[in-house]
């Protein structure tokens, strides 16, 4: 776009940015005399680690679609640049320099989780989208990218290195057999005062051999089918059942009986109608 005063705009759709800022310099030089591939690799490397798409390619470039798509089709061949789905038309994309360091950060920060919790399936999904601050769907494209390239792997409410499978050992196997046969001397009544590490007691949950049930109150995992079995035979026979029925049945003291419904009710298994629950 040449002005009235014969000067030359390079960038009709400029954003803001620093004075004499690097990378804003060399993708302006690109734009006025560069390859349309120079053009490209410019205008997403200055993106850096918010992927860009088509549309703001061809206004921060002023090169047409099609064009772009063209270029845009060898550079993904040539793995220079990263589409963040198969589709090139409607895909975001990363430089592969950017992509490669966004990789090594993740790699990184998911190897010191480990270390620091070895006993913890992974680290929690949020932690990791606050961390990549990507938007809803670009945020699970990333994703679908990462494990597809066997970086993470994802798991219901973590993610993990493909590698990493926590596992007790020694004083920490010791210290669960320990736990569990405590909490299995009185199976419908556990202990809720054991002095266990928590990380163990989160690793025995994680990998299904004790179920939390609130307050506090964790049943083994043959107690907790038991106790499920009765309630849904008891509805099932009776038509609903109270708190008091299950206190009854299992011998327990209504603090666990109360605990173990509140839980059916959030697991969607029982539904609450005033005093009564019935299955869902």
């Amino acid at each position: 776009m040449t002005t009235l005063g014969g000067g030359v705009v390079v960038d009709p759709h400029a954003r803001r940015h620093r004075r004499r800022h690097l990378p804003t310099i060399e993708r302006l030089a690109a734009l006025e005399l560069g390859s349309v591939s120079d053009v490209i690799m410019s205008t997403i490397g200055t993106a850096q680690l918010r992927p860009i798409n088509l549309q703001e390619l061809a206004d921060s470039s002023g090169i047409g679609k099609p064009e772009l798509l063209e270029e845009l089709k060898q550079l993904v061949d040539q793995g220079i640049v990263i589409p963040t789905i198969n589709s090139i038309e409607n895909s975001r994309y990363f430089a592969e320099e950017t992509w490669n360091s966004l990789v090594q950060s993740v790699t990184i920060w998911l190897e010191e989780f480990h270390f620091n919790f070895p006993l913890r399936q992974g680290a929690p999904r949020e932690e990791l989208r606050s961390r990549l601050a990507l938007g809803g769907t670009v945020y699970n494209q990333v994703v679908s990218m990462m494990v597809g390239k066997a970086v993470i792997k994802e798991h219901q409410s973590t993610v993990s290195r493909p590698g990493h499978y926590p596992t007790l050992k020694g004083a920490e196997e010791t210290e669960a057999s320990i736990y569990l046969k405590k909490i299995s001397v009185d199976p419908f009544s556990p202990p809720t005062n054991l002095n266990t590490d928590i990380e163990i007691v989160n690793f025995l949950s994680e990998s299904g051999k004790v179920v939390r049930v609130g307050d506090g109150i964790i049943f083994t995992s043959e107690a907790y089918d038991q106790m499920l079995k009765g309630v849904e035979d008891h509805i099932h026979t009776n038509g609903d059942i109270t708190v008091g029925d299950v206190r009854d049945m299992f011998e327990t003291s209504r603090k666990y009986a109360l605990a173990l419904m509140d839980h059916l009710d959030q697991q969607q298994i029982t539904r609450r109608v005033g005093d009564v629950r019935i299955l869902r």
